[in-house]
């Protein structure tokens, strides 16, 4: 009975200690949903970018108003119902540490417009084991008629998570 007790004594603690480290492991994996791959062959600033976003019609709060016309699109906006798969191509604007990209639009909608919620993208883990994140903050925007890309502005990069990605 005594070697019982000792046993469980011992597994207890064990239990514990491997419970903990699974949930580092789920942490890790759902803080980095929101990924920006560098492709390769490219230069460092083009990205392929894979996000959640968008929310059922019945828990939109506020549909997109487009030249005075609201309504709802699956897959834009807040939320995390899809998985949004895209490349892109970050370049620097005249204001230091500001960037805008360059977004295939064929990937994000089949409309003229797309409703960016904000997101911050998961890039790496530097040599000095700092994390590398690309922020985008939310915005509407427009394609462009000719080249049937969107840019969205304002981007920064950063150390850390800004944005919570839901």
């Amino acid at each position: 009975m005594k070697n019982k007790f000792y046993f469980l004594a011992l597994l207890i603690p064990f239990l514990l200690i491997s419970c903990n480290k699974e949930q580092s492991k789920q942490d890790l994996t759902s803080k980095y949903d929101n990924t920006a791959t560098p492709i390769e062959g490219k230069e460092a600033s083009s990205y392929f970018l894979q996000a959640k976003a968008g929310h059922p019609a019945k828990n939109c709060k506020g549909c997109v108003t487009v030249r005075g016309r609201s309504f709802h699109v699956n897959c834009q906006g807040p939320g995390e119902d899809c998985v949004v798969n895209t490349s892109a191509v970050v370049s620097a604007t005249a204001t230091p540490g500001v960037y805008q990209a360059i977004v295939e639009g064929a990937d994000l909608t089949s409309e003229d417009f797309y409703n960016m919620p904000d997101r911050s993208f998961f890039i790496d883990i530097n040599e000095n084991k700092e994390e590398l994140w690309l922020n985008i903050p939310a915005q509407l925007v427009e394609r462009n008629t000719v080249t049937k890309q969107f840019t969205f502005n304002n981007l920064f990069y950063s150390n850390s998570q800004v944005y919570k990605n839901n």
